[in-house]
């Protein structure tokens, strides 16, 4: 491992790990230690030791994202632990939590293209490690930690205690409120309210795995997952007619919003050029099929326009819906023929009959089939219709470049929708 990946400006020469693992030494050797670290050495080794495997298997821009993310949350614990040092508080169980969530997202998420799914993943969980007063401390003091000493603890006594209080509630920890709480008047959540506490990893192809923590076997486990994804979007009309913009917009939002188990909600909307924010909710996987379909066959949609091309319409042959359909069917099929007579000639009729049914599902699945293909060609002629009536128009999918329309030339991005985080 490169571990300069990990340096710090707030570490010197020193990357990350390093610093823990100093910690953890210097809290071995303190002969007034009262608290015993377990197996936490061994949880931040097989940390260290993911994280080397995801750089050797990863790209560039990948490691660099996650390395960027990592390394200042880690750095947020570190300042913690470098204060106060290890003890049995809700905060050093809240760091266990947090490296065994982080080697879920370095599992599951390999060669990411932007900033968003790790800033997405660190801001929905756990707040605290991305933005707020502490964070804003960090940033403005850069650390000596040769020479801090008590002198200097009862100067940053009040943030590093709140931060630790917010860092365990991010992690569904409760606080002794005693301890906390002292001339925190703002803060009045009960820390019962946050014990149980569901965890959301935002992966690759636009899914998110709902967690829940067995505090008993100390591990995440997986209770649901659904898919969502973020689109941004910029309208410009040469005459800035709030009437056009706003059917442009309704031609777009229309394509996707059709589709069955799709669900659009705003989280922002700008005005002077049409700027907004769209966040897809997308229940099972073939709705997110279906989406993948129609946000394609628009894209080849335009770019034949601009190119004089054919639309291949590759995605929207895509049949899984009517999938699950047959093999419900032939579940029947294949039961009703376990309670069949033994007799040849039963036996005869009856593979007669199945076949019979073989070729009556196989029609349906083609004729379905076909149906849908006409759907998704509806849906993205009509969002191919709204993009073009713009002068100039912008789609980014989860922050990456999609569609960018100025004036009679369109640029679409090569990225494979499916590596869109």
């Amino acid at each position: 491992m490169d571990k300069s990946n990990l340096d710090s400006p707030h570490l010197g020469s020193k990357n990350i790990f390093e610093g823990f693992y100093e910690l953890i030494e210097e809290h071995r050797f303190n002969a007034e230690k009262d608290f015993e670290l377990g197996n936490f050495y061994d949880h931040l080794s097989a940390f260290d030791l993911a994280y080397q495997e995801y750089n050797f298997r990863n790209n560039e821009l990948s490691n660099k994202i996650v390395t960027k993310y990592l390394t200042d949350s880690l750095y947020s614990f570190f300042v913690l632990f470098k204060f106060k040092g290890f003890s049995d508080r809700p905060v050093f169980y809240a760091f266990k939590k947090f490296i065994q969530f982080y080697s879920l997202l370095l599992e599951k998420s390999d060669n990411v293209q932007s900033d968003f799914f790790f800033e997405k993943n660190i801001s929905k969980n756990f707040p605290t490690l991305f933005e707020g007063d502490y964070i804003n401390f960090l940033s403005k003091n850069d650390f000596n930690f040769n020479l801090l000493g008590t002198s200097n603890f009862d100067e940053y006594e009040y943030i590093i205690s709140k931060a630790e209080y917010r860092i365990a509630l991010d992690f569904g920890i409760p606080n002794p409120i005693s301890v906390y709480l002292k001339d925190m008047e703002e803060e009045t959540e009960e820390p019962e309210d946050f014990v149980k506490k569901e965890f959301y990893l935002f992966v690759t192809e636009f899914k998110i795995i709902e967690y829940h923590w067995d505090s008993e076997n100390e591990k995440f486990i997986e209770i649901d997952f659904s898919y969502e994804m973020t689109l941004d979007i910029r309208i410009d009309t040469n005459d800035n007619d709030a009437q056009l913009q706003t059917e442009i917009l309704f031609k777009i939002l229309s394509s996707l919003s059709n589709i069955n188990n799709v669900k659009l909600e705003f989280e922002h909307i700008l005005k002077g050029s049409l700027i907004v924010r769209v966040r897809a909710y997308i229940k099972d996987l073939v709705a997110k099929e279906e989406t993948k379909a129609v946000l394609e066959t628009t894209k080849e949609a335009l770019i034949k326009t601009a190119t004089a091309g054919q639309v291949s319409h590759v995605e929207t042959k895509k049949t899984s819906a009517e999938t699950d359909k047959i093999k419900i069917e032939q579940k029947k099929i294949e039961k009703e023929l376990e309670s069949l007579p033994t007799n040849l000639e039963s036996k005869i009729s009856n593979a007669l009959e199945l076949e019979k049914k073989a070729l009556e599902n196989e029609n349906l699945r083609i004729r379905n089939a076909k149906e849908k293909i006409e759907i998704i060609e509806k849906l993205s002629s009509l969002a191919t219709a709204g993009i073009l009536e713009a002068d100039d128009l912008k789609i980014d999918i989860n922050e990456i470049l999609y569609i960018l329309k100025s004036g009679d030339s369109i640029e679409t991005t090569d990225t494979d929708i499916d590596k869109i985080t």
